[in-house]
């Protein structure tokens, strides 16, 4: 046994040393070298799967892999067939199809696109190119595939139909064009001039996105405008009769252009917080406020002020109002009248330390104090408010929401007080809401509220 073996590897050693054997170690080295780099670099069948899945998704708008861009090029198709045709047999078909799928809409919407932009076969409202013709649309009527798809059947339907929605566009340019030529719109013609650009706007919102009307459209807009400058212009001589201002506010695009005129002002609220500064809250405030694009003004406490004068700079150089909020918050209907003075002027000393600005405003303790109160500081200006957040009552930052979202008008002073977390949850909630109402955010002596006691 042991002279067999002996005599093997004395064969295989003379063999390795031979021409021969060194040819044949050379070759399975280099297979194993190849088997070693087809290992880590060519990828797993996982990984070719996720490739493919990429390349088909690129192709399409949706997740369902249905609607196929509108910009999708034949190369982005062909990689992705490429990239499918990489998978086992079992793995690759229902790509395939995709693939088949997506090459089909393409070959279709590449014939209709003189005609229409977009997806046409997917689009809920088929999107008309401006400058299409009848004749343009017979052309690409025989340009269609040959094959019987349900994509080939689409686009016969929506070539179809197009002759039929390019007489209704053209009728409507026609009145469009009629209305862009009224020279004059007075006081005397207003009334009708609305009645037929009412019309218009309801008949024009089925188009509104049509490239076929676009260059109408950029007329029809330029004429509304001269006809807001015109209602506004005409309304500086007095009052509309109320079937004219009905006409101009059932039209949507004039409603929404007039926003923030006269005639139709954009509600205003001005915040306002006391009995600050406080180093958590005031902060987490001053942040909403930042993110959202909107001042306030900050009735502070003079001793506050002093414990915190870096928060009162804050609130100042992030363009707030800060105001008087009396030194330590005693009711003045309660006190003498030195004593109101003081603790103002107190207040005022402390405020210009901190920050170097005298303020203009004070806000009573409790809102007390009346007309004396006003006689008194008459240097100043007194400001009360109209909602009051209840953010001290309620404590909720739910109820506190609540309660400013049911107290809404056109000219809102809200009292809150930037001295818990409640206060700070419900402003970050309500303020984006009145923004996204329209509400314009202004100081208290912007607002059309000019009360500056309370009655006692």
């Amino acid at each position: 046994m042991k002279v067999g073996l002996l005599v093997v590897m004395k064969f295989i050693s003379e063999f390795i040393k031979s021409d021969v054997g060194k040819i044949l170690l050379s070759v399975l080295g280099m297979f194993l070298v190849l088997v070693v780099l087809y290992s880590a670099f060519y990828p797993s069948e996982e990984e070719r799967l996720q490739a493919a899945q990429e390349d088909i998704s690129i192709l399409f708008e949706d997740q369902n892999n249905q609607v196929l861009r509108s910009d999708v090029t034949q190369e982005e198709i062909q990689q992705a067939e490429i990239s499918a045709n990489k998978l086992p047999s079992d793995s690759r078909e229902e790509l395939n199809n995709t693939v088949d799928e997506a090459q089909a809409q393409f070959e279709v919407l590449e014939a209709l696109s003189p005609v229409f932009a977009g997806n046409p076969l997917m689009d809920e409202v088929p999107l008309v190119r401006e400058g299409v013709t009848p004749d343009l649309i017979a052309q690409t009527q025989s340009a269609l595939p040959d094959e019987e798809n349900e994509y080939v059947a689409k686009g016969n339907d929506l070539l179809n139909q197009a002759p039929g929605k390019l007489q209704e566009m053209d009728a409507l340019r026609s009145e469009l064009e009629n209305f862009t030529s009224i020279e004059t719109v007075t006081r005397s013609n207003l009334y009708e001039v609305v009645q037929l650009a009412n019309e218009l706007t309801d008949k024009a919102g089925h188009f509104t996105d049509q490239p076929y009307m676009a260059q109408t459209y950029e007329s029809y807009h330029l004429s509304m405008d001269n006809l807001v400058a015109a209602i506004i212009n005409g309304h500086s001589y007095g009052n509309y009769e109320q079937p004219t201002l009905d006409a101009i506010f059932a039209n949507p695009v004039l409603s929404e252009r007039l926003k923030g005129t006269p005639l139709n002002p954009s509600p205003q609220i001005a915040l306002t917080f006391d009995d600050g500064p406080n180093m958590e809250y005031t902060p987490q405030i001053l942040e909403i406020l930042a993110e959202n694009g909107v001042k306030a003004t900050f009735f502070v406490y003079g001793a506050y002020v002093d414990d915190h004068p870096e928060m009162a700079r804050r609130i100042v150089e992030e363009g707030h109002i800060i105001a008087n909020h009396s030194y330590s918050h005693p009711d003045f209907s309660q006190i003498s009248d030195e004593e109101v003075i003081q603790e103002i002027e107190w207040t005022q000393e402390s405020i210009v330390d901190a920050t170097g600005v005298a303020p203009t405003l004070y806000r009573m303790p409790f809102g007390a104090g009346g007309p004396r109160v006003v006689r008194l500081l008459s240097d100043m200006t007194s400001i009360i408010w109209n909602v009051d957040s209840l953010d001290w009552e309620l404590q909720d930052a739910e109820l506190i929401y609540q309660n400013v979202m049911a107290n809404l008008s056109n000219d809102m002073l809200v009292l809150m007080h930037d001295t818990a977390q409640y206060t700070v949850d419900a402003v970050a909630r309500y303020v984006p809401e009145l923004i996204e109402q329209g509400y314009e955010f202004v100081t208290p002596m912007e607002l059309d509220f000019q009360h500056r006691f309370f009655a006692e």
